[in-house]
């Protein structure tokens, strides 16, 4: 896309130079990936509070990605039809639209993630603010408040698992805002489907959602988003 922009508008003559590159054989293998469970989920709202608890929340209930998450005004919000309109992205101190055309779009709000935004008070436009009302610098957040919440988090739940007899394995590790989101998909896809899926992240190819984010049709992620709440509303989310 862009030396094809390039060559539109005279910056480049000749063949796109990308086109014979490659990846070494030698190159390391990329890493595998993480979704969050439900009950991981459950233990960090519960261990987090303020803006770190709604982060991850916005993230993992809509399915957001990071930079669209910071970018979130309270005036996407509609309490009333319950939907969030997602109609920017913020990276650092840039503004731009989401990604692609298809991830401007209307999700739907759970009632879980509705009492958290009805509950925080609004300090700036941006539903993600920082103590002086700053649009949050969501890595900043992650490695100050929620890793050291999180590990905390698992060390009182060591405790309360051997105290108990039980053997004790890792509950939480930060495995980063894009765990949320694939989190979502999974969800979505074990309770209805992986086009409820797709329509909650605004991937254009359901080929994305399926290769990338489960370890748009609009009735589909309201369906889905409905059991979600549901989920949520029975105890707290499944038991272990």
């Amino acid at each position: 896309m862009i030396f094809k922009h390039a060559k539109t508008h005279g910056a480049l003559d000749g063949t796109n130079p990308v086109t014979d590159s490659a990846i070494p054989k030698a190159a390391n293998a990329g890493r595998p990936t993480h979704a969050y469970t439900p009950q991981e989920i459950v233990l960090m709202v519960d261990s987090l509070e303020g803006a770190p608890k709604l982060a991850v929340a916005v993230m993992f209930f809509c399915g957001l990605r990071p930079s669209e998450a910071r970018g979130l005004k309270w005036s996407d919000y509609d309490p009333k039809t319950k939907t969030l309109s997602i109609a920017r992205s913020m990276w650092r101190s840039f503004t731009t639209a989401p990604k692609t055309r298809s991830s401007v779009a209307t999700v739907p709000v759970p009632t879980v993630l509705a009492d958290l935004l009805e509950a925080t008070p609004r300090k700036s436009e941006y539903v993600l603010t920082s103590v002086e009302g700053k649009p949050i610098d969501l890595y900043n957040l992650a490695s100050r408040v929620i890793c050291p919440a999180l590990a905390k988090c698992s060390t009182c739940e060591k405790e309360k698992h051997e105290a108990n007899g039980h053997e004790y394995k890792p509950i939480i590790e930060w495995r980063g805002f894009y765990a949320l989101r694939r989190g979502c998909a999974t969800l979505a896809t074990s309770l209805d489907s992986a086009l409820a899926a797709k329509s909650l992240l605004r991937h254009a190819n359901i080929s994305t959602t399926d290769q990338f984010y489960i370890k748009s049709v609009d009735a589909d992620a309201v369906r889905a988003m409905q059991k979600i709440d549901a989920l949520f509303a029975q105890g707290d989310g499944p038991a272990n």
